[in-house]
């Protein structure tokens, strides 16, 4: 089962390779006709597809923070650990980079399950980290790891951002992953048993009764995971203001109430126990020396 959760926590941390060009306004556009919106502290479009062994899906959103804060805090790759950190399933984090400022670098990242596992049972994935694009109207930067556990392969994450005025942005999480089959019977034997009656984001319709059809299957997993990611960046770009020290104490007060917003989706673990999870594995990225099992990974070739 290890595997299983390692493959959902990299679900997300996915997007397709593209022609990059600053065509964000009209996607947006296009995804306030289409989308399945979802209204957080402010409006969330979330787009999703399963087609041939890919699955793919972006979320946009406007916030009310400065391009040059998203900008300055997604150029960092050491910033990636303390958003990855926040998600449920990531028990540790590790960014390096070969230039200051970075357009290029590495974030080893080990993925477990939803509460406290040792180092040695997580699975790891190096993702490459790389600046595409900055310009001072325009951002996107990847995470990409070619290959996962079980026959999954591509992983990407690319968040983009344009200003829409001094103190507002435009901006978006893309994602993608493929599979085989292999990978894709994993998750059906855990849509079977734990992931029994979970649920994504989109609305397939209604049942007699008038309630929502929510998305099942590896799109809900997809939607589930892909919403966490993205609330984990905007809590963290949301403590920048604070001191250092207090930025992930508040980030993951963010995060949790934030995901509180869709207890039907996201809801797992009680602030408590999440917090107490946290704080440990938060206290590890920097008490810990690199865990034996991960250091193969972390001395690849990006």
């Amino acid at each position: 089962m290890r595997v299983i959760w390692a493959l959902l926590a990299c679900w997300t941390l996915i997007s397709p390779v593209g022609a990059v060009n600053n065509d964000l306004a009209d996607r947006f556009e296009a995804a306030r006709l289409n989308a399945t919106v979802l209204e957080a502290s402010h409006p969330l479009y979330l787009t999703s597809s399963d087609t041939q062994d890919i699955l793919k899906g972006e979320i946009f959103t406007t916030l009310d923070r400065p391009f040059s804060l998203i900008r300055e805090v997604t150029t960092r790759p050491e910033d990636w650990c303390h958003i990855l950190i926040l998600h449920l399933n990531i028990k540790y984090c590790r960014a390096a980079a070969p230039t200051t400022p970075a357009t290029s670098g590495a974030v080893l990242v080990g993925m477990g399950r939803k509460f406290d596992q040792p180092l040695d049972n997580v699975y790891w994935i190096r993702f490459n980290y790389r600046v595409v694009q900055v310009t001072a109207d325009h951002l996107l930067v990847e995470l990409a790891a070619p290959v996962g556990p079980l026959g999954t392969r591509d992983y990407r994450l690319q968040v983009e951002a344009i200003p829409l005025s001094e103190t507002r942005s435009l901006m978006s999480l893309t994602y993608s992953q493929s599979y085989g089959l292999a990978a894709r019977w994993t998750f059906q034997v855990y849509l079977a048993t734990l992931g029994r009656g979970k649920v994504g984001f989109s609305a397939l319709g209604n049942d007699a009764q008038g309630r929502p059809l929510w998305v099942e299957g590896l799109r809900g997993v997809l939607e589930r995971n892909a919403m966490r990611y993205h609330l984990a960046i905007e809590a963290w770009l949301g403590q920048q203001q604070l001191p250092p020290a207090q930025r992930m104490e508040a980030s993951l007060k963010s995060w949790f109430d934030a995901t509180e917003k869709f207890p039907r989706q996201l809801r797992e673990i009680s602030w408590p126990q999440y917090l107490s999870m946290k704080r440990r594995e938060v206290a590890r990225l920097s008490q810990w020396p690199m865990p034996k099992k991960a250091e193969h990974h972390w001395l690849e070739s990006p």
